[in-house]
């Protein structure tokens, strides 16, 4: 083979070459930042008010929790503006409110223009379902235009339960634990959402 020959292979393989690598690469990227799914629960309700004070209708005790975060598309930098977050919990006591008219500790947010999100809340309680010891939680369901609908769940860091909880084992929960801090007024929690 001739020196010319081999410059010419070696040229072509580099050019078929970096673009494959470099789209590889790209999806290594996007799954990596990509938020795992969770169960959606038996507990959601669909078409809840819109609000950025989910507990404001509450008559009882708790400890206040603030919760922002960003809405990512798929790149894994691109905030997402108006998109629709709709969240759910339990209670402080370890309740949901399945059927109530004032849909305690429910609410939808839709992003801003820089695709954050806020809402008041106050921390949900943790609860026996089905004999099973469930972390304490918040659902999340998101929708933006152009993504598939992604519908996961947060957990709070050094729960006593997320070890031994099936779903936070089965569905990558770890990685979705948040640490929790004080605020002026309240607890506050960062968790951001990549589509």
């Amino acid at each position: 083979m001739d020196r010319k020959y081999f410059l010419q292979v070696i040229a072509a393989f580099a050019a078929v070459s970096t673009p494959i690598k470099r789209i590889l690469s790209l999806g290594s990227v996007k799954d990596a930042c990509r938020t795992d799914s969770d169960i959606q629960g038996p507990f959601y309700r669909a078409r809840v008010p819109f609000r950025k004070d989910i507990a404001a209708h509450y008559k009882g005790d708790g400890i206040s929790l603030e919760v922002s975060g960003v809405i990512y598309g798929s790149d894994c930098k691109t905030p997402l503006p108006d998109a629709i977050v709709d969240v759910w919990h339990a209670g402080p006591k370890g309740d949901y409110d399945n059927e109530g008219h004032r849909y305690l500790f429910r609410g939808r947010i839709k992003t801003n223009k820089s695709g954050q999100y806020k809402f008041k809340t106050l921390m949900p309680g943790a609860y026996t379902d089905a004999g099973l010891d469930r972390p304490k939680h918040i659902h999340f369901k998101v929708r933006a235009k152009g993504y598939d609908e992604l519908t996961t769940q947060m957990y709070f860091e050094n729960d006593p339960f997320l070890s031994q909880d099936v779903f936070v084992q089965k569905n990558n929960g770890l990685k979705r634990t948040v640490k929790v801090r004080q605020g002026t007024s309240a607890k506050l929690v960062d968790f951001d959402l990549y589509l």
